[in-house]
């Protein structure tokens, strides 16, 4: 699994995803938020996608992490009430 996240790490690179824009909204109400927030040499990075308003590269990261989450195998399952990297809201 390990080769997994060096691939999908490369992929970002190559794809552009650390030159996106940090939000990207279409003009309607009641869509989808979705926050996507990657960490790269200790740094955190997050693209902000309202409604799917985002580019085909945004979409194709998505749909590339949650292949490589998909098949991962993982010890254990725990749940907590927050996220524990959603100190002071979004990165900005």
């Amino acid at each position: 699994m390990p080769q997994e996240f060096a691939k999908q790490a490369w992929f970002l690179e190559k794809i552009g995803f650390y030159a996106l824009q940090k939000e990207y909204t279409r003009d309607i109400s009641d869509a989808q938020f979705d926050s996507l927030r990657v960490t790269r040499d200790g740094k955190g990075s997050e693209v902000v996608d309202y409604a799917d308003g985002g580019p085909l590269e945004l979409w194709a990261v998505k749909r590339a992490i949650l292949s490589v989450v998909a098949d991962a195998e993982w010890p254990k399952m725990t749940r907590q009430a927050t996220c524990s990297m959603w100190k002071d809201g979004p990165l900005r």
